[in-house]
């Protein structure tokens, strides 16, 4: 059941629903789910958008890997993953919109930190790839700028290219000893 509903809730948001006004009466209004099938799938409107939020991410990091998958670990992959995960969020903004509204609860600020330590741990492979040292804090630093990045050109609602070359600037000097 969870699925469907999810599944539903992303045709809503290609529709042009932004996540954080998708409701129950709306998912039953369009025949997703009746309130007791949504009450068995989540037990709170937070828990589902929390699994909402997890599917998004998890298209974003598809697209990410569909668009780096012919690299070779190093400092052109991790300039790719980063570039190709801004261009997604920037062309399909529904998990910053959805971020934005369940940061401010712990569950929600919980899962948007391990979501950020799962993008850490992959720029941290690429890092020891080049040789590099005190890869692990380099990656986080790495995916904090990235966020703000994304952060900000969610709010401006377009690249900005300032933003960007600091971002993949500082990703090449992370890659040096």
């Amino acid at each position: 059941m969870k699925n469907k509903v999810l599944a539903a809730a992303r045709k809503l948001i290609a529709s042009g629903v932004t996540p954080s006004q998708i409701t129950v009466t709306e998912l039953v209004t369009g025949n997703a789910c009746t309130d007791a099938e949504f009450a068995a799938a989540f037990t709170t409107a937070a828990e589902f958008q929390r699994e909402l939020a997890n599917l998004l991410f998890s298209e974003a990091r598809e697209a990410v890997i569909k668009g780096t998958s012919g690299l070779r670990p190093g400092l052109q992959q991790l300039c790719a993953a980063f570039t190709t995960y801004l261009n997604h969020n920037l062309t399909d903004p529904a998990l910053q919109e959805l971020a934005h509204h369940i940061q401010c609860e712990p569950q929600g600020w919980d899962l948007l930190n391990r979501m950020e330590v799962g993008v850490a741990l992959v720029a941290q492979a690429d890092l020891e790839s080049m040789g590099a040292t005190l890869c692990a804090a380099r990656a986080r630093l790495l995916t904090a700028l990235c966020v703000a990045v994304v952060r900000a050109e969610y709010r401006a609602k377009k690249i900005l290219p300032g933003w960007r070359d600091a971002l993949l600037d500082l990703c090449k000097l992370a890659g040096h000893r």
